[in-house]
């Protein structure tokens, strides 16, 4: 993993406001992997529908994201995945 994608992960998730980051997280995870699977934004669209109910997004919010699918980076999608991976499996064991 290179240094430039960890810059990137931390880029991605500095809000001075912790809701706002709690916000931004919520669809965040959908966002990178519709993106990284080279899904058409209409679907990440309609997965974020059930999440709008459940957890109680904004329209603003639905719009944030959507604006945030289409300007992140399919590389950088993947590379954020593969870091959650390897984090993931440091953790299990």
């Amino acid at each position: 993993m290179s240094v430039l994608s960890l810059r990137e992960i931390e880029q991605s998730l500095k809000v001075a406001d912790p809701q706002k980051r709690h916000e931004k997280l919520r669809t965040g995870g959908i966002a990178l992997i519709c993106k990284s699977l080279r899904l058409p934004p209409s679907v990440f669209d309609s997965m974020l529908h059930p999440a709008k109910h459940r957890n109680g997004l904004t329209k603003s919010e639905i719009e944030q994201s959507h604006r945030g699918f289409l300007e992140i980076a399919r590389a950088a999608a993947k590379r954020i995945g593969r870091f959650w991976q390897l984090r993931q499996s440091i953790a299990v064991g």
